[in-house]
């Protein structure tokens, strides 16, 4: 499957990847910068910080004006298995706040 990198690359809001695995994380940073996409990318080790993050990155955004919102967060990319919080257990968590 081939990939127009104007399409990859257009992502108006950030990208959370979360990944408690070294050489995982490594890996997808290396084939994300391989696709080019220009947004900014928050990279988790574990579900705390992924859950901290993003909430941190939607109370941001609901505190800009409405005529200035964008879609705060594009992409998640999340360990079903990390310390702390699983990645469902993140995204759960998410919509409690924001239901």
């Amino acid at each position: 499957m081939s990939y127009n990198s104007s399409e990859i690359s257009t992502f108006e809001g950030h990208i959370i990847v979360a990944e408690d695995q070294k050489i995982n994380l490594e890996a997808l940073q290396m084939n994300i910068n391989n696709l080019g996409i220009d947004s900014k990318i928050e990279y988790c080790i574990d579900g705390r910080e992924t859950l901290q993050v993003a909430l941190e990155i939607l109370e941001e955004a609901l505190s800009a004006p409405p005529s200035g919102r964008v879609r705060p967060i594009s992409l998640m990319l999340l360990d079903l298995q990390m310390p702390f919080k699983t990645g469902i257990e993140v995204v759960k968590e998410m919509r409690k706040f924001y239901s």
